[in-house]
């Protein structure tokens, strides 16, 4: 899982933030993967292999969770792989008795902006995403 994984998450323009420091790397998503107390990955596979993932990170304090990624191979788009990853995800949020579920969806990703919102999310506020690399 992690290679596939990895090969999406390095490669996928809007899985980037786009602020001009890495967004992912491995010691990330080995940390992901690993800490499953703070993060939940889910795996879409079918007959053929592979489909997508959602990495998701739990903020057991406020019972809130957020959506890191979401995302579906080419091939599989359309076949409601990713509304069965979310609702997935919701059923083990409720489960752990989490309240609030959020994402932070680029403003030109129009698609899963559409998504989401047919999932029954709602369009909050839009804003600057800052980032800061700590040395």
């Amino acid at each position: 899982d992690f290679k596939q994984i990895w090969e999406f998450l390095a490669k996928t323009p809007e899985l980037q933030s786009g602020g001009g420091i890495e967004t992912y790397n491995k010691q990330w998503l080995n940390a992901v993967l690993t800490h499953k107390k703070e993060n939940l990955t889910l795996i879409a596979e079918d007959d053929e292999g592979f489909e997508g993932f959602l990495i998701a990170h739990y903020l057991n304090s406020v019972r809130q969770t957020i959506l890191n990624d979401l995302f579906v191979i080419p091939e599989a788009r359309r076949k409601g792989v990713a509304a069965k990853l979310v609702k997935e995800c919701e059923r083990i949020l409720r489960k752990r008795g989490h309240r609030y579920f959020t994402a932070d969806v680029l403003p030109n990703n129009v698609k899963m902006q559409k998504f989401m919102e047919k999932l029954g999310f709602k369009h909050g506020n839009k804003f600057y995403y800052y980032e800061k690399l700590m040395r």
